[in-house]
């Protein structure tokens, strides 16, 4: 259950973004983003650390499933 809501996030994630124009990329204050970003930010840099840190956090969800899928093929 959770892979499959995980991917329906992706996929949720990927329509919106590619309904973003270039023009709304190249605008400041477009992203409400609120969590100490630089309000002089154009959305593409907001956007692009958005997905840094997704890809950051699910990166660490992969080895945690990897650290526990060892534990019990190591017992």
């Amino acid at each position: 259950m959770a892979v499959a809501r995980f991917w329906e996030v992706v996929d949720r994630w990927r329509d919106s973004v590619a309904t973003v124009t270039e023009e709304q990329l190249d605008t400041v204050g477009f992203s409400q983003y609120p969590y100490a970003s630089d309000p002089d930010e154009r959305y593409v840099d907001v956007l692009w650390a958005g997905n840094l840190e997704f890809i950051h956090h699910m990166a660490e969800i992969a080895l945690l499933r990897d650290l526990w899928r060892a534990r019990f093929a190591a017992g």
